[in-house]
């Protein structure tokens, strides 16, 4: 896309990093808080919901 110039690369690394650490985070929270247990579905839902908002994110900074 950034070759395209369909999107500043800008925007898109620091729509990547926010992506990466807010999934990222929570996969952190999960470890430390509750070590034991596997993943629930309230953590596949969190990241399905960031991956949805950076892609509208992008959608809406689009320079074409």
């Amino acid at each position: 896309f950034v070759d395209r110039g369909e999107i500043d690369e800008q925007v898109a690394v620091y729509t990547a990093r926010m992506t990466v650490n807010a999934i990222g985070l929570k996969l952190m929270e999960e470890m430390v808080l509750f070590d034991e247990r596997p993943l629930g579905a309230d953590v596949i839902a969190y990241a399905d919901y960031v991956v949805t908002a950076m892609r509208e994110h992008l959608i809406r900074n689009r320079l074409r």
